[in-house]
């Protein structure tokens, strides 16, 4: 079945969003500001609600995994990973904005450890550099987003495999592929909404839901 819904406060003009104290948005209290830096209110708005929504609806869906398809510099994903403690899959067609993604996460990531996982865990995140054709299958899709990927929350260095001691223990083994992703597109311009609407109604149970929020 599918549902078309409205992010909450999208369209009330009771508390607007320069309303509040500071001048940003009423937004700015829901999300640490280790997740918010360099984010404008409409953005963090969109942070917020959404990504209240995709959890709420990828558990609703028995979903172990969220795949941000268009994910930009990651500010969405991120919420995700670290405020709602999804393992999540960011996908992103340019190379450049999954390298600025990645050292932002280089960034918050010390201060999220200190000042989150007192009262939850931080999910595994990893963005992915790759582009999504209206032609694509599920099993392409489930390659691309297929653990293997380096974890943002993993301590080696992008690209280099940390030595083992002799004496340490034997590697642990690779991540297991989730057994079911929730599909989440913001702002999914040109055939983009279609390619996802395609891709969700062809792949069966290892999707679980669709979130989609056009432009």
């Amino acid at each position: 079945a599918c549902h078309a819904e409205r992010l909450p406060g999208q369209l009330e003009t009771a508390t607007p969003a320069s309303a509040v104290a500071n001048g940003r948005c009423a937004e700015e209290a829901l999300l640490d500001k280790q997740l918010r830096r360099a984010v404008n209110p409409k953005k963090m708005h969109e942070i917020v609600r959404l990504g209240a929504l995709a959890d709420r609806l990828g558990r609703a869906a028995g979903c172990d995994e969220m795949v941000d398809v268009g994910s930009g510099q990651g500010y969405l994903s991120r919420a995700l990973a670290f405020e709602h403690s999804w393992t999540t899959v960011g996908v992103e067609a340019v190379s450049s904005n999954v390298v600025a993604a990645r050292k932002i996460d280089d960034a918050v990531r010390p201060k999220l450890r200190s000042q989150l996982e007192a009262r939850q865990p931080l999910a595994p995140l990893r963005h992915v550099a790759a582009w999504i054709p209206p032609g694509m299958s599920p099993s392409e899709l489930r390659a691309i987003i297929a653990p293997g990927e380096q974890c943002v929350l993993c301590d080696e260095a992008e690209g280099e495999e940390a030595a083992t001691p002799p004496s340490s223990p034997p590697p642990p083994p690779p991540p297991q592929p989730p057994q079911r992703s929730a599909l989440l597109g913001l702002h999914t311009c040109g055939d983009l909404a279609a390619t996802l609407l395609r891709l969700y109604d062809r792949a069966g149970p290892p999707l679980g839901c669709i979130i989609n929020v056009g432009c």
